[in-house]
């Protein structure tokens, strides 16, 4: 376990960044006054960036997201990125490896994961906790 509260897919990111959800801005506002952290993969931030486009008050506010003291970038490892791909391989609905990113990271932190995919709560367990954005 680690000290994430939160984990951010490429839509909540993007929410974020575009101003869309002041829900995202709560919750990190709540993890960081309970002293815990919100992880951002890698793969979902390059997601939003496909998002978001050469938008550059958005890409501005990424920045922000990212500078926040409470907020943790998180590489996908060797390991997890067999796991993603697999995830990804085996389940046809799911095509994008931010989502199988944030599932990974989010069962292996035992953090709430942050979405604004229907998807994401098929592959975690049914009392899991999933903040949709």
């Amino acid at each position: 376990m680690t000290d994430f509260a939160l984990v951010l897919d490429a839509g909540a990111i993007a929410a974020y960044a575009t101003g869309g959800a002041e829900i995202v801005g709560t919750h990190l506002v709540g993890a960081d006054m309970i002293g815990m952290h919100a992880a951002v993969p890698t793969t979902c931030l390059a997601e939003a960036y496909a998002i978001l486009g050469p938008k550059p008050e958005a890409v501005q506010r990424v920045r922000l997201l990212l500078a926040l003291p409470c907020v943790r970038t998180v590489p996908m490892l060797p390991g997890q990125a067999r796991a993603a791909g697999l995830l990804c391989h085996d389940h046809a609905d799911l095509t994008r490896l931010g989502i199988a990113h944030t599932i990974i990271t989010a069962v292996s932190s035992g953090a709430a994961a942050m979405t604004s995919s229907p998807l994401i709560g098929d592959y975690l367990p049914a009392e899991w906790p999933i903040i949709t954005v």
